[in-house]
């Protein structure tokens, strides 16, 4: 029993949000249509977009974007006192047990599964060891070099996906109250009590 909120962890990121947009430091209209993937990296190393959210796994699409461009990736949230990296403990491969494709998906997850296979996709991320705290190429990006001293420092929080009803309500209604804290609907308060408002109604919903 309890009582969980989100707005105290978000209205310090909102109010950020909200003065980068007041000061016209990008085109919020326009940040409304892009995507997280290639074209979020291109319109950020073109100076279109204020920040990038993202993991190491964006490092080698930075290099290749612009090679040149003075870039790095930084632990995360800058509002702590100390600023640590966000990581991810997993990653899911999922099959639906009906799909007329079960035999094959069933197959590619014995591949994937296998170390070796394993290695070399968490390498082509950039990732690293959350038990070892070192990066699984030989030689890590060296955009990566401050994630990777908070993570050899300890300076780490889990960043766990969770399943099921959080993805149904969190995700979304964060999505959606961002859209209104950038097209000016709503103030930095506002958002913040709009997405502990909206949560828990969809929690009381699916109960």
């Amino acid at each position: 029993s309890g009582k969980n909120g989100f707005s105290e962890v978000y209205l310090p990121a909102f109010e950020r949000l909200a003065a980068v947009t007041e000061a016209e430091y990008y085109d919020a209209v326009d940040s409304m249509g892009w995507f997280i993937g290639e074209e979020g990296i291109a319109a950020f190393s073109q100076g279109n977009a204020a920040f990038f959210p993202g993991g190491n796994w964006f490092a080698a699409l930075f290099e290749d974007t612009d090679p040149s461009g003075n870039i790095v990736m930084g632990p995360n949230p800058i509002t702590l006192d100390v600023a640590k990296a966000a990581v991810q403990p997993q990653s899911y491969l999922l099959m639906y047990p009906g799909s007329d494709n079960y035999e094959p998906a069933l197959e590619f997850m014995r591949f994937f599964s296998q170390p070796d296979v394993m290695n070399a996709y968490v390498a082509a991320l950039d990732g690293f060891s959350p038990l070892t705290a070192e990066f699984v190429p030989d030689n890590p990006n060296p955009r990566l070099e401050p994630i990777g001293s908070a993570i050899a420092a300890g300076n780490t929080v889990a960043w766990h996906i969770p399943n099921g009803l959080a993805i149904g309500s969190e995700v979304p209604v964060v999505r959606e109250v961002l859209q209104e804290l950038v097209l000016g609907n709503v103030t930095a308060a506002e958002a913040a009590e709009r997405l502990d408002a909206e949560i828990t109604r969809r929690i009381q919903l699916a109960e």
